[in-house]
């Protein structure tokens, strides 16, 4: 199957190439959001591609994306400090995925194996400078299938940045599905900004729960170019469930992250910790409804061999304990989740479960117009019995870019999980169940 899985793949690439040839530019163009408010090209503030950020591009975030073109202003005789131009951009994503799980294509009598999604995404990003110290970032519509709170602004972010001197500071306020350090996040590693190539789809934060549950918090920050800290109060989206508020509990954070340049390499080291509960007493049970008990780490090295050749190799280390005394774990195995129709599932992890991961991937941009990249994760939960399910993803993959705003990617991937393995076979004796899902997608975006 794998080698049948690689020539499917392999076929995939030579369509891909066959059509980057005959869509061929004649020069780039670059119209993401921001360009329309700066003036400045897209590798300005991105690494790369978009939309992994380089240091610059970490600048404008901690300024709140309040910097804009003097000429650029509106200028009438009261207050205003706005860009005379809407900040915005619809994003525009269509693909067709070939999947399999244990060799068997999961379709229905009288189709064949291949889905397509026309389009699969067409947000509009409205981002950018509010007032002098104030900036905001909004996706308005769904993204890829997820959605948050069910509502049209499926992430967005309140964020303002005040001059300290040596460094600035500011309090934002968010709503995504990018996990709880979205409130200030810079690396690359995981989350929106780690999605080159589904790059966050190994990392190790990903696979416990981070960037798969909805959340909302606020976001105490202070930092410059060498170092960011942010402060942050979080709560997990239950609106679907009714009669669990939240009150005024929030489970607290700590992000902390280091970034300076070596030798020329733009370097980000950091982690944080999350630890706390949210919610009121179950009368039933006499539980907190929510909890979380996890830590990372994160770093990244971005930079260039020679004169044309660019590297990012990007890693992160996570763990969580199943919280005590709490209804509902948000990380982990079985973190908080939903059904269809809105019905709590899943979450109900036993003291003393953990979870650990690990990831590592890179991606190159050899040549001008050519993106390559792969990575691989692994995740391992253990229960306090000592039976424990692991979980394998690697993948690999390639970018042709039409123009600077314009890409077609091609995705091979293989996740893997082996379930109910014995961490000691000595003691315990379990089979293992072993599942194994590949995956050939072909995918065109556009930011408009």
């Amino acid at each position: 199957m794998f080698r049948r899985g690689m020539c499917v793949a392999a076929a995939f690439i030579l369509a891909a190439v066959a059509v980057a040839i005959l869509m061929m530019p004649g020069e780039s163009e670059a119209i993401p959001a921001f360009t329309r408010q700066t003036g400045e090209v897209c590798s300005k503030c991105h690494f790369i591609t978009w939309p992994a950020l380089n240091d610059y591009g970490r600048q404008f975030k901690r300024r709140a994306y309040t910097y804009v073109r003097e000429e650029a202003l509106v200028k009438p005789s009261g207050s205003l400090s706005i860009p005379v131009t809407l900040n915005a951009t619809l994003v525009v994503s269509a693909k067709y995925t070939n999947a399999t799980t244990n060799g068997v294509a999961p379709r229905a009598p009288g189709y064949t194996n291949g889905t397509w999604s026309l389009p699969l995404e067409a947000p509009v990003l409205i981002a950018g400078r509010l007032g002098r110290n104030v900036g905001f970032f909004g996706e308005l519509g769904q993204e890829d299938g997820k959605t948050a709170n069910g509502t049209l602004a499926a992430v967005w972010k309140m964020v303002s940045s005040f001059d300290m001197g040596d460094f600035r500071m500011g309090l934002n306020v968010f709503n995504t599905f990018y996990g709880w350090t979205a409130g200030l996040e810079t690396t690359n590693v995981f989350g929106q900004h780690g999605e080159v190539l589904n790059g966050a789809d190994v990392s190790a934060l990903t696979s416990i729960g981070m960037t798969k549950l909805n959340t909302q918090g606020i976001t105490l920050w202070a930092g410059n170019h060498l170092w960011t800290i942010g402060l942050t109060g979080m709560v997990p989206d239950v609106y679907k469930v009714g009669k669990n508020n939240f009150g005024t509990t929030m489970i607290p954070g700590i992000r902390l992250a280091f970034t300076p340049t070596v030798m020329g390499w733009d370097l980000d080291v950091g982690g944080g910790i999350l630890d706390g509960t949210a919610g009121g007493v179950d009368p039933a049970t006499g539980l907190r409804f929510a909890g979380a008990h996890m830590g990372f780490l994160d770093a990244q090295a971005q930079g260039e061999i020679g004169d044309d050749v660019s590297i990012g190799v990007y890693a992160d280390y996570a763990h969580t304990v199943a919280k005590g005394g709490v209804k509902y774990n948000l990380f982990g195995a079985t973190p908080l989740e939903f059904d269809e129709t809105g019905a709590l599932i899943g979450g109900d992890a036993q003291p003393n479960d953990r979870t650990d991961g690990w990831s590592l991937r890179a991606m190159v941009k050899p040549v001008e117009g050519w993106i390559f990249g792969g990575g691989y994760g692994e995740t391992r939960n253990t229960t306090a019995s000592g039976v424990s399910s692991a979980m394998r993803i690697w993948n690999i993959g390639i970018i042709r870019e039409i123009y600077a705003n314009a890409e077609i990617k091609l995705l091979y991937g293989q996740q893997r999980l082996d379930a109910l393995y014995p961490a000691n076979p000595t003691s315990i004796t379990a089979s293992p169940v072993t599942q194994t899902t590949k995956s050939t997608t072909l995918q065109f975006e556009a930011l408009m």
